[in-house]
């Protein structure tokens, strides 16, 4: 499942990419954000919901592991999703 993550965190930033800032617009002093916050969320949320509920269910799945070892991979998956959201904030 981190492996999954990993493609879905390439997959948010791709959807999140076309609302980003163009850089030409940006410099001409342009701010045209009207409807982009409502293209990023239609875009990522079912980004998001998909993998709420998939690493949900698999955390549910493994319940039974050792706890030391769930806490390590969701440690990673976490900072794995919390890397993807600085990067897109940092872009808008």
């Amino acid at each position: 499942m981190p492996a999954a993550n990993v493609v879905g965190v390439i997959y948010y930033l791709r959807v999140a990419s076309m609302t980003w800032a163009i850089p030409a617009e940006r410099a001409a002093g342009i701010n045209s954000v009207t409807g982009e916050p409502f293209i990023w969320a239609l875009g990522v949320l079912p980004i998001w919901a998909l993998f709420v509920v998939a690493n949900l269910a698999w955390a549910v799945a493994r319940r039974r592991r050792p706890v030391a070892q769930n806490l390590v991979i969701a440690l990673a998956v976490s900072g794995v999703w919390v890397a993807a959201f600085a990067i897109d904030y940092l872009r808008h």
